[in-house]
């Protein structure tokens, strides 16, 4: 399932049905709806009337915008090079995807990025209502690596890899350790790396809905 609110349709270049355009955009005619996708830069045209009209869809300039307020309801007056940036680290990092929101604040100020953590509380609680971000239910693992340099992974509890992380954290908080040192350090403590999986959704949609969304943000950092 793709969480409360979420329309499971990605707008592409493509012909569409006037009807799937006006539920997707919210309009309740093709001329109010054009107006809309016009707002967002979306280049379109309109074949047809009424009900029995296609849409045309030949350029969208930045489709993770257009997904953020259509299928996530975000604001459309958000801040979404803001919004950009914490999925990138959310969806990205295994270090960062498992903090509170003060210590994500931390995290993202030390790689550049100025986001409040009142900010990222509303992001979180609005993925959370979505289903795109799930918060329990995860397989804790180490990644090992023998003398070959093979890697092996092993299940942990969740205890272990949150206590693995907290050598980490406690390094660089306490200690001013650079987190290279740090990680360095808390590999050899834990004897290996810490990693969490989500368990797999039973239809797989999740995990699609998550892989759209982390591309058209790694598109948008290269745009």
């Amino acid at each position: 399932m793709t969480g409360k609110g979420v329309k499971a349709m990605y707008l592409e270049c493509k012909s569409y049905p006037a009807s799937e355009i006006l539920e997707y955009v919210g309009a309740k005619g093709n001329d109010a709806a054009k107006k809309k996708l016009n707002r967002y830069g979306v280049v379109c045209f309109v074949n047809g009337w009424g009900k029995n009209a296609n849409f045309n869809i030949v350029d969208i300039p930045d489709p993770f915008k257009l997904y953020c307020v259509f299928s996530m309801g975000f604001d459309p007056h958000s801040d979404f090079v803001k919004l950009r940036n914490y999925l990138f680290f959310l969806l990205g990092e295994d270090e960062y995807c498992w903090l509170p929101d003060e210590p994500m604040e931390e995290y993202l100020k030390s790689k550049g990025f100025k986001i409040t953590r009142q900010t990222i509380t509303k992001y979180r609680k609005r993925l959370e209502d979505l289903g795109y971000y799930h918060s329990g239910d995860f397989i804790y693992y180490r990644v090992e690596e023998d003398e070959r340099g093979q890697q092996h992974h092993k299940q942990v509890e969740k205890e272990q890899y949150n206590y693995a992380w907290h050598l980490y954290w406690d390094k660089i908080n306490n200690e001013g350790w650079n987190s290279g040192a740090a990680f360095a350090y808390m590999k050899k403590a834990f004897g290996g790396v810490p990693r969490k999986q989500a368990k797999p959704e039973k239809n797989g949609l999740y995990n699609a809905e998550l892989n759209y969304l982390l591309g058209l943000v790694s598109s948008s950092f290269e745009n």
